[in-house]
């Protein structure tokens, strides 16, 4: 089947960045005695996928919506300070597809974190556009859905490696789903 557009999810799927989310988490939860435990990097990757607050739900109990900016901020400063890892063959395959047809990335990301995302890979010259959890405020199927209307798109391929990924496409208007196997860096299509 043609496509006429593809829309891709960040984490898991473009890029690994967990250590920077393990460091700021860490540091929220010293500097507001969130938890006595740290967090650790197994957690973090069970939680990707979902909207930040979900996951501070999940690693804290009882937070403050106040911390979301300070997180991302910190999300921020440790990407650059940590790095990240672009799986092999990314920067490539969105090169050749952005070529062919539009290509979208949508995230239950911040928007802080987004940005970092391509500040530090210099990638959103690929994209003909993007929406995260944090700009938007709405789960990915609707993502998707909101996506496709705003872009006339008939035809979309959604990649993602999450079983949250495969229920977003399923909720939305998708054609097909090439669903990654968890944690699976993204091979050139």
């Amino acid at each position: 089947m043609n496509h006429d557009a593809i829309c891709f999810d960040l984490d898991g799927t473009l890029w690994d960045a967990t250590d920077a989310a393990v460091a700021a988490l860490n540091e929220i939860a010293s500097r507001h005695g969130l938890r006595s435990t740290p967090v650790t990097r197994p957690e973090v990757e069970a939680t990707t996928g979902k909207p930040l607050d979900d996951c501070l739900d999940q690693f804290f109990g009882r937070w403050s919506e106040e911390l979301i900016p300070e997180i991302e901020a910190l999300e921020a400063h440790y990407v650059s300070r940590l790095g990240h890892t672009l799986y092999d063959g990314v920067e490539e395959t969105l090169q050749s597809l952005a070529a062919r047809l539009p290509i979208y990335l949508i995230s239950n990301c911040g928007s802080e974190y987004l940005q970092s995302f391509f500040r530090a890979t210099g990638l959103d010259e690929h994209f003909s556009g993007w929406d995260c959890y944090g700009d938007s405020g709405v789960p990915k199927a609707e993502m998707i859905r909101n996506l496709i209307d705003r872009h006339s798109i008939t035809s979309l391929l959604y990649v993602g490696d999450t079983l949250g990924d495969q229920k977003a496409s399923r909720q939305g208007p998708v054609s097909v789903l090439l669903d990654m196997d968890l944690a699976m860096p993204l091979m050139p299509i």
